[in-house]
């Protein structure tokens, strides 16, 4: 595209006023992403992060074997598990979260491998 061009068209959507209308239309039709309700705020059970992904040759099913292995604690009903590139998401119950977030604080103070995800 030229520059003569380039310029007329930069003019033409400059005066073009239904993007200022579709701004204005979206600022209204939306809440804040911030005052959505955190749909496990109320719930039994708990998300956790965990710093290992698929790096370290992990899946779904992989992941959950390595935390039972780990822990020697079985995870009955794991929900919703993530697993991305360097880390991972877990849900699991409120009870099971606990004890696998205290096993992995008692193993590394410092920095833990599972730790409750923050919102």
């Amino acid at each position: 595209m030229n520059a003569k061009k380039y310029e007329e068209k930069k003019e033409t959507s400059n005066n073009d006023s239904k993007y200022d209308r579709r701004d204005d239309r979206r600022d209204n039709q939306r809440g804040s992403r911030r005052s959505a309700p955190n749909p496990r705020a109320n719930s039994s059970e708990l998300r956790l992060f965990i710093a290992k992904g698929r790096m370290d040759n992990l899946n779904k099913n992989s992941l959950i074997r390595f935390i039972e292995k780990e822990t020697q604690q079985r995870i009955g009903n794991a929900k919703d598990v993530k697993v991305c590139e360097k880390f991972s998401f877990l849900t699991v119950n409120k009870r099971e979260a606990k004890e696998i977030v205290k096993y992995y604080e008692s193993k590394n103070k410092r920095k833990p491998l599972v730790e409750i995800a923050s919102n």
